[in-house]
C-alpha cells in the first residue's frame, strides 16, 4: 500500500510543505491527494501545480486529484450543464499535463426534502452515467483513472456496490475504478466484503476516524470506527494503490506524523 496524505489548503493550513516533504523524504508517504476546496471558482491553480510537481520530482509519489463536491450537481439547466461538463474535461486535462494517475469524483446526488432540516440523500445514477459518457466522449483519459467515490447515503432497494459498478461500467474499462472511503461505509452499515469480487476495481482509499457516529475526518487514533480490521481487509485483497489519510480542519505536522505512525504500525502487523 501507498500510504499518503489528502493535501487541502484550506482546511490544514498549519501544514507547511516543509512538513510535508519530510514525510515523503523518510518514506513515511508515498503517496499525495491534491483536493480542491469546496469554492473551486477561487482556485489558484498555479499553486496546485507548484505543489505537485516540487513533491512528484523529488519523490515520484502516485498522486490523485480529487474534484470538488460542488461539481457533481443535478442541474435541467443546459447552460450549466454545458459548464460542468466543461470544468470536468479541464479537470482531465490538467490530472493529464501533470501526470496525476487517479481522479476522484462523487456521484451526483439527488436529495428528498422532508423538513428544511430533514433530508434523505439518493444518488442520481442515471444523470451521474449520462454524464460520465458525455465526458468519456469529448476526452480520451489516457492512463488516468476515473472514480467514483464510496459515499454515505440513503439505502435504495438497489444494492449499493452493484449500483457503483453499473455507473462506472460506462467508462472505458482500463480507466474505470472506486474510491473506497472506510468512513462512509461505516456510516452506512456496508459491509467490506460486499467489495471482495470486484476488488481489481478499487484504484484508491480513504482513510479517516469517526467520531460519535460522525465522518468527521478525524484522526485514526481517535476513530470509534476500528481502524485494524479495514488494513487487514485491505491487506488480504492484496490492495496495492494509494491509502489516502483525510485530515481534519488544522492538522500539524505532529498529528499527521502520530497518524502516519500509527498505520504503518497496523500495516507492519499484519
Amino acid at each position: 500500500m501507498k500510504l499518503g496524505v489528502s493535501l487541502r489548503t484550506d482546511i490544514n493550513p498549519n501544514l507547511s510543505y516543509y512538513a510535508l516533504c519530510n514525510l515523503f523524504a523518510d518514506k513515511s508517504l508515498t503517496s499525495l491527494e491534491v483536493r480542491y476546496p469546496r469554492d473551486f471558482m477561487s482556485v489558484d491553480a498555479n499553486h496546485y501545480i507548484a505543489v505537485i510537481e516540487i513533491i512528484k520530482s523529488m519523490f515520484s509519489p502516485v498522486i490523485t486529484l480529487h474534484l470538488p463536491y460542488d461539481l457533481m450537481v443535478r442541474t435541467e439547466s443546459r447552460t450549466l450543464q454545458k459548464m460542468q461538463l466543461m470544468l470536468l474535461l479541464s479537470h482531465i486535462r490538467f490530472a493529464k499535463k501533470h501526470g496525476i494517475d487517479v481522479i476522484v469524483m462523487h456521484p451526483v446526488f439527488k436529495y428528498v426534502v422532508q423538513t428544511p432540516a430533514i433530508y434523505h440523500r439518493y444518488i442520481d445514477a442515471e444523470y451521474t452515467k449520462a454524464l460520465l459518457v458525455r465526458v468519456c466522449s469529448a476526452v480520451s483519459l489516457a492512463k488516468v483513472k476515473l472514480t467514483l467515490e464510496t459515499m454515505p447515503v440513503r439505502s435504495t432497494n438497489i444494492d449499493y456496490v452493484e449500483e457503483l459498478v453499473d455507473i462506472i461500467n460506462v467508462i472505458p474499462p482500463k480507466n474505470r475504478g472506486i474510491t473506497v472511503d472506510f468512513a462512509h461505509l461505516y456510516l452506512n452499515d456496508i459491509p467490506l466484503s460486499k467489495f471482495n469480487n470486484i476488488t481489481y476495481q478499487i484504484r484508491n482509499v480513504h482513510i479517516s476516524g469517526c467520531v460519535d457516529g460522525k465522518d468527521s475526518h478525524d484522526f485514526v487514533t481517535k476513530s470509534d470506527m476500528p481502524i485494524r480490521p479495514c488494513i487487514e481487509w485491505l491487506e488480504s485483497i492484496g490492495y496495492e494503490g494509494p491509502l489516502i489519510m483525510e485530515l481534519k480542519n488544522g492538522s500539524t505536522e505532529n498529528e499527521l506524523r502520530s497518524n502516519t505512525q500509527f498505520i504503518h504500525s497496523l500495516i507492519r502487523a499484519t
